[in-house]
């Protein structure tokens, strides 16, 4: 994406959407069906230590009380988090690839928590490392009155001119 692309982006996703001309169109609740496990179900299985039966069962357990939301490029399961007052967002490219940037994930989370709700990405310790895929996972606030207390106080974005200066 070029410099000029990078800041419509940019300037639609502060205004609360991104264009269907910049290869975005909004994500939209889809049929669950059956629970789909990203990554390999016996890897998943022999590093929690159980058998491809069991890892699939604790899966469909998990994401119980789950939406799945999907557009042209991702698909994200919306779920109830472990922990009273958040939501846990798991995000996808239907491609197998690569999550985009920092502003498709604000854009996920502005569509289908709100703009003012907060969410943040965890760098989990090595031992609560949880790695199924190119699975991105975001743990949001679903009340915008219960900030994270970690981050700026006041969000600023600078105008054109001082990006450009």
């Amino acid at each position: 994406m070029n410099r000029q692309a990078r800041r419509k982006m940019e300037r639609e996703t502060r205004k609360g959407g991104v264009s269907s001309k910049d290869g975005w169109s909004p994500l939209v609740e889809a049929d669950r069906g059956e629970v789909q496990i990203s990554g390999d179900l016996s890897k998943i299985a022999a590093a929690i230590g159980v058998d491809e039966a069991e890892a699939l069962r604790l899966a469909q357990a998990h994401y119980g009380g789950s939406k799945l939301y999907t557009n042209d490029l991702y698909e994200v399961v919306l779920r109830p988090a472990d922990q009273p007052g958040w939501t846990h967002l798991a995000i996808r490219r239907h491609d197998g690839g690569v999550v985009g940037s920092w502003l498709h994930k604000q854009q996920i989370k502005n569509q289908l928590l709100g703009p003012e709700c907060e969410a943040l990405e965890l760098y989990p310790a090595q031992s609560r490392l949880v790695d199924a895929g190119p699975v991105y996972h975001l743990w949001g606030r679903v009340d915008p009155d219960q900030s994270i207390e970690v981050g700026f106080e006041v969000g600023f974005v600078p105008s054109e001119l001082e990006r450009a200066a």
